[in-house]
């Protein structure tokens, strides 16, 4: 179970960095920040230190475990100290194969090991909030904060969660209705999709707490008459998954039907709005941090949501055709791996049905 320890450790790393807005768990000086692994029996401030007593060094020189070597270049800001270095947590239990329950082990359910995987995922998703925080919020130095976004735009932007280790907001009942009711939100009407506040130039300069994000936080939209169709189609297979989740789970049958409208408009324009396009050909801030390669997957993605949410066999032909559009592309049948970016394989997951007329579905 190694692999878990260090998933969770990725996680508690990546985390750490979400108000000194470091830009990147990969960067060199947060690589040994984490010397062991935190989970609900330690203490919660050691884990998640109030950046107001990090020190911070401007002056260029690295900082590290070691405390070594000089970078002169003095043009970004480092960690004087490796903040989490001070203290070794204990390393959750290694299963066994006892199949005693409540060991971790084989024989038990759920495992504990992906119970605390699971409870630091969504600690780390409590400390990325945005906006005005619950009163049950965990993570106790976190602020309100981004109050004013989208009052440039004449409408509330405030909420959602942060995107990485900074301070941009692109895009479990509780920890699902915070991002949704952002999105619908942003979504004010048919045509129109916020997709973006802040710029990656003025946000990723900044290295303090949440109590001193830096404006401006422009607001950026698509919309009919500038389409972005990937990040529509992709919004609309957002709306359309947790309307499933509301229906099918939660039995709110107002809320899903809430989510399904929003899901039906977007994908409508999505489809419809010309030129179809990749959203960062109307919005260059986003070239940034998630330019987007093209839009077919996402049609694809959002048609193949479409239709688990409404049983449509309408879109079960959408999904096909879009797949199969996926094939003639320069990849051709080649199944490229997941990412954020391609969601081709995504779309075989979730509906391998509607998929069989597609080159890349292979023999079944």
């Amino acid at each position: 179970m190694d692999y878990l320890h260090a998933a969770v450790q990725a996680v508690y790393r990546d985390s750490t960095t979400s108000d000194s807005t470091i830009s990147g768990a990969g960067s060199s000086d947060t690589s040994d920040r984490l010397s062991g692994t935190f989970y609900k029996e330690d203490s919660f401030d050691d884990a998640y230190p109030d950046p107001k007593n990090v020190t911070v060094n401007t002056s260029g020189a690295k900082g590290g475990s070691g405390g070594g070597g000089g970078d002169s270049t003095g043009s970004t800001p480092t960690m004087a100290t490796p903040y989490l270095s001070t203290k070794t947590w204990p390393a959750l239990p290694v299963a066994t194969d006892s199949g005693d329950e409540g060991s971790g082990g084989a024989g038990s359910f759920p495992d504990q090991e992906y119970v605390r995987l699971l409870d630091a995922t969504l600690l780390f998703y409590e400390a990325q909030r945005s906006g005005h925080l619950p009163p049950d919020q965990r993570v106790k130095w976190r602020n309100d904060s981004a109050l004013l976004d989208g009052k440039d735009a004449g409408i509330d932007l405030t909420g959602g969660y942060y995107d990485a280790g900074d301070y941009l907001n692109h895009h479990l009942d509780q920890m699902v209705r915070w991002r949704t009711d952002w999105l619908i939100k942003a979504h004010p009407n048919n045509n129109t999709l916020y997709v973006q506040v802040g710029v990656s130039e003025v946000d990723n300069s900044y290295w303090g707490p949440d109590t001193g994000i830096p404006t401006p936080r422009p607001s950026f939209f698509v919309s009919n008459l500038k389409p972005g169709t990937d990040v529509m189609a992709d919004a609309a297979a957002a709306f359309a998954s947790c309307s499933v989740l509301y229906r099918e789970k939660f039995k709110d049958m107002e809320y899903a039907g809430v989510l399904q409208s929003h899901a039906e408009a977007l994908f409508s324009v999505a489809e419809t709005a010309l030129p179809q396009q990749t959203y960062q050909t109307v919005i260059p801030a986003a070239s940034c941090c998630y330019a987007s390669t093209g839009y077919l997957d996402e049609l694809a993605w959002g048609a193949a949501w479409m239709y688990r949410m409404t049983k449509d066999p309408a879109y079960a032909a959408k999904t096909n055709h879009y797949i199969s559009e996926c094939s003639k592309l320069e990849h051709g049948s080649i199944l490229l791996p997941i990412t954020w970016d391609d969601k081709t394989g995504l779309v075989y997951i979730l509906d391998p049905r509607n998929c069989r007329g597609s080159p890349m579905a292979g023999p079944r």
